[in-house]
C-alpha cells in the first residue's frame, strides 16, 4: 500500500538539545489544529525502537486521514492517547485506528536514534 503524502502547508522547527530540525506540516485538519498549539515542548519517550512519542499540548482534531504505514521522518498524531510521534526507523504496520500524518522532518533525524527520553520543542519556523 502506498503511503499518503499530503500537500505541505507550514514550516516548523523541532529543537532537541542544541540541534534544530526543520519539518513541514501537511494540509489536513489535524495538522492545522496542531499548528495552533505551537510553540510547546514534549518529553518524548522511545517506543518500539522506531519512534519518539510524547503528549501534545491538548487533544487535536481527528478529522485528518489515518493510516497504518509510516516512513522515517514522518510526524503523526496518535489520537487514542493524544501523542505526537516522530518515526526514526522503519517498522511494522501500526495498530488500528492508525496514525494521522501531520508532517515530515525535512532532513537527518539521527539525533532521535538514542535510547531513552528526549525533550522536543515544537515551534513555527521564523
Amino acid at each position: 500500500m502506498a503511503i499518503m503524502q499530503p500537500e505541505a502547508i507550514h514550516k516548523i522547527t523541532l529543537t532537541i538539545g542544541k540541534t534544530t530540525l526543520s519539518a513541514t506540516l501537511f494540509e489536513n485538519p489535524t495538522a492545522r489544529d496542531f499548528a495552533t498549539t505551537l510553540p510547546f515542548e514534549a518529553d518524548m519517550r522511545d517506543l518500539f525502537w522506531q519512534e519518539k512519542a510524547g503528549r501534545t499540548a491538548r487533544a487535536l482534531s481527528t478529522s485528518g486521514p489515518a493510516q497504518r504505514d509510516f516512513e522515517v521522518g514522518d510526524i503523526g498524531y496518535w489520537s487514542p492517547s493524544t501523542d505526537v510521534a516522530i518515526y526514526y526507523r522503519d517498522g511494522d504496520k501500526l495498530p488500528s485506528p492508525g496514525i494521522i500524518m501531520i508532517g515530515k522532518v525535512d532532513g537527518d533525524i539521527s539525533v532521535l536514534r538514542i535510547s531513552g527520553k528526549v525533550r522536543v520543542r515544537f515551534a513555527r519556523a521564523d
